[in-house]
């Protein structure tokens, strides 16, 4: 069987821009899935770093191949054969750009130096004209990269660090879009998946600076920018002892709201101690302790759930814990020395060093969740990401009406307290297909809402958390099966007579029937518009 030929939609997560999923099948733009989420979010890159997921806007510059002598105000400076050059005359020597930027937005910069008469002088970006702040020197031949921040809707280019001719060629600017941009994410390495999340809200403050009042240290120290971040960057802090008896922590100001369930989660590796802690400090139960350099959780309080460690590479693990908050709960990260053996972090002393520790990134104390999600960076205030949405309306013509299949090839990364639609149709429970996780079991079902009342229903099958599943649902009045990575889960005979027309698709809606989203990876999804096989059916959804 092949899928491309038998399909007549095929999301495959590779190409996207803002607001957009293209689908692999069809091509002609008929089967792209719009996508929204209106603030930013992080992502793992396929070189393994997280990083705000974004897209280029379009070229802001005209004429930056300088192919005319147009669109730039000159000072000192001169277009001729196709390049921009700023001269030794005059003190101020540069070239100008207006209506290119807007202020407060952020922007991609790259430009040519092809020569500079003397070496060590340079030329300088401006956000504005010639006589604004610097934001950036360029003092070397070749091609040079940078992000900045505009506070104007001006651009300058001006001579900087001595008197002498510059030649400049292929200036560029554009947006760095980071809204409604889908994430391709590469947690646990392979193929790119398109993450889709719900909302959450990061309550920990000053997340990556711990050395920030938000954050107060219990006979420890924070070394800050101390080693290369999971992010790529030198930003990550040292998470130091002291050589006071005692434990040795630091506590967030950010406070949990009680008798919720809050994830909480740290990124850390190794340093001169290999185990770190992290716990809620309203009681003694809702702790765990993970070790950094075998990658396990060592052990854990009767208060916490969900405890896990996630190798994020570089020497670098995620590790975190669901508890259900108390009065005062905050969140607590300890440096554990390596005679530690088991027991809560806060009950265990030690004489630490002050040049001994371990290393610390992305703190993140999650609000109403009982698992944990991709990481939202914070500064002074709490941050909330939006949940993720993608979908395609009007594609009756791409969807088996009386007969078909839906494919789902994915990651559940996480699963809630309510039940939820990976995959369904409509919006309303008048004709809507779906296959959902059903909450007691974490089984799955499929099959159809006609009127308010479920039919031709299968079920079956349990999902494990983190793993990757194939899921093939065949319908056909009076024959309709379940397949979950190989294996027939579920077979009836129903009948049935759809009332009206399956028209739309939607992944992870977190507004049919339930009002929730998971936390799910889509590696593939595929409509057929007939029925397939149980054989095809046991052929595609083989891992």
């Amino acid at each position: 069987m092949s899928l491309y030929d038998d399909a007549s939609l095929i999301m495959f997560p590779s190409g996207y821009k803002e607001d957009k999923i293209y689908s692999l099948k069809p091509t002609d733009g008929s089967g792209d899935l719009t996508f929204t989420r209106a603030s930013t979010a992080t992502r793992v890159n396929a070189e393994g770093l997280v990083e705000t997921a974004s897209v280029l806007g379009s070229e802001q510059i005209t004429n930056g191949d300088f192919a005319t002598n147009s669109d730039w105000t000159l000072t000192q400076a001169t277009i001729i054969n196709g390049a921009a050059n700023i001269s030794t005359s005059g003190s101020l020597a540069g070239i100008v750009q207006s209506n290119v930027t807007t202020s407060g937005k952020t922007y991609k910069f790259n430009i040519e130096i092809t020569n500079i008469q003397t070496l060590g002088s340079g030329i300088s970006l401006t956000s504005g004209g010639l006589t604004s702040s610097i934001l950036n020197t360029f003092t070397t031949l070749g091609t040079h990269t940078v992000y900045f921040t505009a506070t104007s809707t001006t651009i300058g280019i001006k001579r900087t660090n001595g008197a002498t001719d510059i030649t400049i060629d292929n200036v560029s600017v554009k947006e760095v879009i980071t809204l409604n941009v889908p994430r391709i994410d590469y947690t646990g390495g392979g193929c790119g998946k398109l993450l889709l999340e719900p909302q959450r809200t990061n309550l920990t403050t000053y997340s990556e600076d711990f050395a920030n009042a938000n954050w107060v240290a219990i006979d420890a120290s924070v070394t800050t920018n101390a080693i290369i971040s999971p992010d790529g960057t030198q930003n990550a802090d040292k998470l130091n002892t002291n050589t006071t008896n005692n434990y040795h922590r630091i506590v967030a100001n950010a406070q949990a709201t009680a008798t919720t369930a809050h994830t909480m989660s740290i990124f850390a590796k190794k340093g001169e101690y290999k185990y770190i802690g992290i716990a809620e400090n309203n009681n003694d139960v809702g702790y765990g302790v993970f070790d950094l350099n075998a990658g396990t959780v060592l052990t854990s309080g009767s208060g916490a759930t969900n405890v896990t460690i996630q190798n994020m590479g570089n020497g670098w693990y995620r590790c975190q814990l669901t508890f259900t908050a108390g009065a005062y709960s905050r969140f607590d990260i300890y440096a554990i020395n390596d005679s530690y053996t088991s027991g809560n972090p806060a009950a265990y002393s030690f004489v630490g060093s002050s040049s001994n520790g371990l290393y610390i990134y992305g703190a993140q104390l999650e609000a109403n969740a009982s698992y944990v999600s991709s990481y939202i960076p914070t500064l002074a205030s709490s941050v909330t990401r939006l949940a993720d949405a993608a979908s395609k309306t009007g594609i009756s013509s791409l969807i088996g009406q009386t007969e078909g299949a839906i494919f789902f090839d994915g990651v559940i990364n996480g699963v809630g307290n309510t039940s939820t639609n990976i995959i369904n149709s409509e919006k309303n429970t008048t004709c809507s297909f779906y296959i959902q996780r059903v909450t007691a079991s974490s089984q799955i079902n499929a099959g159809f809402i006609f009127s308010g009342t479920s039919t031709a229903v299968v079920n079956g099958g349990t999902i494990a958390v983190g793993q990757r599943i194939k899921i093939g649902w065949a319908y056909k009045s009076g024959s309709n099966a379940l397949y979950i990575n190989g294996t027939l889960i579920d077979s009836n005979s129903t009948t049935f007579t759809p009332p009206s027309t399956f028209d739309d698709l939607f992944l992870n809606d977190d507004t049919t029937f339930f009002a929730y989203q998971e936390a799910v990876q889509f590696n593939q999804v595929a409509i057929f518009p007939t029925r397939l096989t149980n054989a095809q059916l046991a052929t595609l959804t083989t891992i």
